[in-house]
C-alpha cells in the first residue's frame, strides 16, 4: 500500500474508534440512566453507528462508481471487489464544500430521526404479524417503504444535478464527480437504509 493509503486507512480506523467509543459511552449511559429495554439500546446502538459510519461508506462508494465508469455493464466486477483509486483532486469552492457536508448531515440525522427509535421496527414487524406475512413478503414489504426516502433522494439529486448542468461544463471534471457524489450519496443511503431495516428485524425475530 502506498503512504497516502496508509494514512487514510488510519484516518478511518480513528474514525471508527472514537465512534464506538462515543456509542459504547452512550449506551451505558442509556443503560444506567434512561428507561429503556436492552431491545430499543441495542437498536440505537447500531442505528447511531451506521449513521456515523455513512461518510465513509459514500466515498468508498464513490470511488467504487468511478473505477467502474468505463466497464462495460456485463462487465463489471463483484462489488468491492478490486482496490479503486483515489478520486482525481479538484479545487472546490466552499459553497460546494458546504453544500456535500449539509448533504451527509441531513442523511445521518435522517437515519436516525426514522430508526433511531426502535418504535419504528416494532411497528412493522407487528404490521407484518397482522398479516401473517412470511420473512420473504416481509422483506419485498421492506424493500417498498424504504425505497420512499431512497426515491425522495433520488429526486433531490436529479435537481440538483439540473441545477449545476446549466452552470458547469457538464463534460468537465468536476461536474463528473459531482454527479459520481451525488448518486454514490444516494446508494451509500440506501445501503444503511436497508442495512438498518434488517438489523431490526433480526432484534425483533430472535432478541424479544
Amino acid at each position: 500500500m502506498k503512504k497516502q493509503e496508509w494514512v487514510m486507512l488510519g484516518k478511518t480506523m480513528a474514525l471508527v474508534m472514537v465512534a464506538v467509543a462515543c456509542i459504547l459511552g452512550l449506551s451505558f449511559w442509556l443503560i444506567l440512566h434512561a428507561d429503556m429495554s436492552f431491545e430499543q439500546t441495542l437498536n440505537l446502538i447500531l442505528v447511531s453507528l451506521i449513521a456515523l459510519m455513512f461518510p465513509v461508506l459514500q466515498y468508498a462508494q464513490a470511488r467504487w462508481q468511478w473505477h467502474t465508469k468505463d466497464v462495460p455493464p456485463n462487465k463489471v466486477p463483484a462489488w468491492m471487489s478490486q482496490q479503486t483509486a483515489h478520486l482525481p483532486k479538484i479545487v472546490k469552492p466552499w459553497s460546494q464544500r458546504l453544500l456535500e457536508m449539509g448533504l451527509q448531515i441531513t442523511a445521518m440525522l435522517l437515519l436516525l430521526w426514522l430508526f433511531g427509535s426502535y418504535a419504528t421496527q416494532q411497528y412493522l414487524i407487528d404490521w407484518a404479524n397482522h398479516y401473517q406475512l412470511r420473512s420473504g413478503t416481509y422483506l419485498v414489504c421492506v424493500a417498498l417503504i424504504g425505497s420512499l426516502p431512497i426515491a425522495l433522494l433520488a429526486l433531490l439529486v436529479s435537481a440538483l444535478l439540473h441545477y449545476t448542468a446549466k452552470r458547469w461544463d457538464v463534460h468537465g471534471l468536476r461536474y463528473q464527480l459531482w454527479r459520481n457524489w451525488l448518486w454514490a450519496y444516494v446508494l451509500s443511503f440506501a445501503i444503511c437504509l436497508y442495512i438498518i431495516l434488517l438489523a431490526g428485524l433480526m432484534i425483533e425475530r430472535y432478541l424479544q
